[in-house]
């Protein structure tokens, strides 16, 4: 039985950087999505994105219609440095649910 969050979000900011990064991410949103009824939003920031092509289809085989709750952003940066509270900031925009979870994929 899953936990009702319907009215809740969970951000993600991302950057994938190494196979564990990689496998936490997919871990990470499976376990919310099996237990909670709730939204994910995952954005993610690189130079090009590493979610789309082995992330997400991992994600969606285990899920499958679950994986609708899901939102995925890219933002192209060529930044050395990733700004978690940054793209926080920007995930938290209004109209995103009642509660807002920020989630740390490390």
């Amino acid at each position: 039985m899953k936990h009702d969050l319907t009215k809740a979000t969970f951000i993600i900011p991302v950057r994938i950087e190494s196979q564990d990064r990689m496998r936490n991410v997919i871990t990470s949103t499976i376990f919310l999505l099996q237990n909670f009824d709730t939204n994910i939003i995952i954005k993610e920031v690189d130079d090009s994105s590493v979610y789309e092509k082995f992330v997400a289809p991992q994600i969606r085989e285990c899920l499958g219609e679950s994986y609708k709750s899901v939102k995925h952003f890219f933002q192209y940066s060529t930044e050395p440095l990733f700004h978690r509270q940054r793209i926080l900031n920007t995930l938290s925009a209004p109209g995103q649910g009642d509660t807002l979870l920020a989630a740390q994929i490390t």
